[in-house]
């Protein structure tokens, strides 16, 4: 919910960057991989708050990539450690969602 005032609007920013700083974009993950295995996969990380299958909008087909939030940031670095192991037989890949973020808007800004 966006707030007409300022400090609203502060606070909702502010929510949004401390979840994002608890995010991982997991990709190259199997297409059949439900959201509970994926939990599962990460549980030793740490507290799983919420995992988003990414699907195509127009099909409903899964895209291969995930997003992972955590209960806390300690647990992002646990799960970014795991790049690079093996998932349901392929091999996935972490990266902090906070990263892809600040690598988008530096892009932005320049084009």
């Amino acid at each position: 919910m966006i707030h007409l005032s300022n400090s609203g609007i502060l606070q909702d920013s502010e929510k949004n960057i401390e979840v994002d700083s608890r995010t991982v974009l997991v990709t190259n993950i199997r297409f059949k991989a439900t959201k509970e295995a994926l939990s599962l996969f990460f549980a030793n990380c740490g507290g799983v708050v919420n995992v988003v299958m990414l699907t195509d909008i127009l099909t409903a087909n899964r895209q291969g990539a995930a997003y992972v939030t955590f209960a806390n940031e300690e647990s992002v670095d646990k799960a970014v450690a795991l790049s690079g192991t093996t998932f349901y037989s392929r091999t996935v890949k972490g990266t902090r969602w906070v990263q892809i973020l600040l690598v988008t808007r530096i892009l932005l800004y320049w084009c």
